[in-house]
């Protein structure tokens, strides 16, 4: 197998990104790094110059009102109130604006903030 490497652009981490979450991982119970069961929201960016470029962020399945996961949730415009089930497999596919982390000593960037969009 013959493989090309190619370069993936930075994105800026000054501002808000249009994006769409495409998937989320580990809904199964698949994801789990020693901690217990893990979530990775993923989205794909759909700003010029970035199309298509992935960017995740990571949580447990814990839903509470001081969760990683309410905070995720909320910024894809959904605000459960205590007692109601969401169906996070339903949010695939919703638009969002994100904002990103500059790279880590990896390389990799993480959202660090989302925001309902359109």
């Amino acid at each position: 197998m013959r493989l090309t490497m190619t370069r993936v652009p930075e994105l800026p981490t000054n501002k808000l990104l249009a994006a769409d979450l495409t998937r989320i991982e580990g809904e199964d119970g698949s994801l789990d790094f020693g901690f217990g069961q893990t979530l990775r929201f993923v989205f794909s960016v759909r700003e010029e110059g970035y199309e298509g470029q992935e960017v995740s962020v990571m949580c447990s399945p814990t839903l509470n009102n001081r969760s990683k996961l309410y905070g995720i949730l909320k910024g894809l415009g959904i605000e459960p109130e205590e007692g109601q089930e969401v169906d996070i497999g339903g949010l695939v596919g919703a638009p969002a604006k994100i904002k990103v982390s500059p790279p880590n000593s990896k390389g990799f960037q993480q959202i660090v903030e989302i925001q309902p969009g359109s």
